[in-house]
């Protein structure tokens, strides 16, 4: 059943004679100049959804870092002099050492890189204070992260990472941070 054009708002591409060549081309020509002009407003980045979360490596936790931070350097000299066996100590010189002297029978090398091992079993890399904001910063403002809140990249830190008051630079980095703060 035939509708004239102006009746027939609903049509679609196929009902309609194409554009003349020449017409498409200056149309064309036209939005290049218009492209040309103008800023993008949008920058569109394409991501591997299989892509494996990010490794503790990836986030480049060294062992060179480890030992750049006195208090992680302290204790791996101390399980490298001593072993499985804890020496008896009393004072300490932060509150980090003492964190990481009740944690010493948790505490495992590998590749020299310093782990906690956690209740469940998994480890999580001992993470230098100098790293914690870069580290933070990473896992909650990547392409992964997606400015998630304070649980979620709290949740995702700590099933990677061990440092004392995580929780609290978390919490901290985020109300501090920009996007979310927007």
């Amino acid at each position: 059943h035939y509708k004239s054009g102006k009746t027939h708002t609903n049509a679609d591409a196929l009902s309609r004679w194409p554009l003349p060549i020449d017409d498409v081309r200056v149309q064309a020509q036209q939005l290049q100049h218009v492209a040309d002009e103008t800023e993008p407003k949008y920058v569109i980045n394409l991501i591997d959804i299989n892509q494996d979360e990010p490794e503790p490596q990836q986030l480049e936790i060294s062992p060179v870092e480890q030992d750049k931070d006195q208090s992680i350097g302290w204790i791996k000299n101390l399980i490298n002099e001593n072993g499985e066996n804890r020496p008896e100590i009393k004072q300490f010189n932060s509150n980090f050492h003492k964190r990481l002297y009740e944690l010493y029978e948790q505490l495992c090398f590998e590749n020299n890189l310093l782990f906690l091992k956690k209740e469940d079993g998994t480890k999580v890399v001992v993470l230098p204070k100098h790293l914690m904001n870069q580290t933070i910063e990473k896992v909650h403002s990547s392409i992964l992260g997606g400015h998630l809140g304070v649980s979620k990249t709290y949740e995702k830190l700590k099933d990677r990472f061990y440092a004392p008051k995580l929780k609290n630079k978390t919490i901290r980095f985020i109300k501090e941070c920009y996007t979310c703060q927007k």
